[in-house]
């Protein structure tokens, strides 16, 4: 399967009415990086590495909304994205200071209100950059040092 990336738009396969292609007209400049699909609601989440927040898109709707906004709890560049156990695990890097800073913030569904953070802030330089969650609930994170 191939998928290709023009402009800002995702372009969702549903086996029943075929593709349905969505156009984020409102911000020509999220630079998308990360998608995450929530199969209980529908939703489908979006990180931004440039505006520092998460969107989601409500395919029935065709909308695209904030669900954090730019910087809110910490979060970093949107680097890496997971659904699990009816939260979103949401992995945010920058390397911007020399040294790299993290954050992994769980926030709940389909709130949004923070649950936990863990913030990897030292004088080593890594960037956490991606993240997967096993059936039991354990989180392997990717690091680039």
């Amino acid at each position: 399967m191939r998928f290709y990336y023009l402009g800002i738009f995702l372009l969702l396969f549903a086996c029943s009415s075929g593709p349905q292609r969505i156009e984020i007209e409102e911000e020509k400049d999220l630079i998308p990086e990360v998608i995450a699909f929530d199969p209980q609601s529908g939703n489908i989440f979006l990180s931004s590495v440039h505006k520092k927040k998460i969107g989601i898109i409500d395919p029935r709707a065709s909308t695209f909304l904030d669900f954090i906004s730019s910087g809110q709890y910490g979060y970093k560049r949107g680097v890496g994205m997971m659904v699990f156990d009816n939260k979103l695990f949401a992995l945010g890097s920058d390397a911007e200071s020399g040294n790299g800073t993290s954050i992994l913030l769980v926030l709940n569904l389909p709130e949004g209100n923070l649950l936990e953070s863990y913030v990897l802030s030292d004088s080593s330089t890594h960037f956490l950059n991606d993240l997967v969650i096993d059936r039991r609930g354990n989180i392997y994170l990717t690091v680039t040092q």
